[in-house]
């Protein structure tokens, strides 16, 4: 993988790639894809957010929203 860098506006290629680091099942990649593309999309767009604030509001989102995926992330680090 090359270096994605989020203080720049990313592509949406950039951004499932960001979360393909992650262990995610079909429908999680799905919402990364679909949701949360447009979630950072939307906070992009507004003159006042930065890529880098655009990006943490999505990324804490999905923490917030996806608890399955940090136990998953959790589990593999304790082995």
């Amino acid at each position: 993988m090359e270096h994605i860098d989020p203080r720049e506006a990313l592509t949406q290629e950039d951004f499932c790639e960001l979360f393909e680091q992650l262990p995610l099942n079909d429908e999680e990649r799905a919402d990364v894809k679909e949701i949360y593309w447009g979630i950072y999309s939307v906070c992009l767009d507004h003159p006042d957010v930065s890529p880098t604030d655009a990006w943490l509001a999505t990324r804490n989102t999905f923490i917030a929203k996806e608890p399955q995926v940090g136990e998953r992330v959790e589990q593999l680090n304790k082995k």
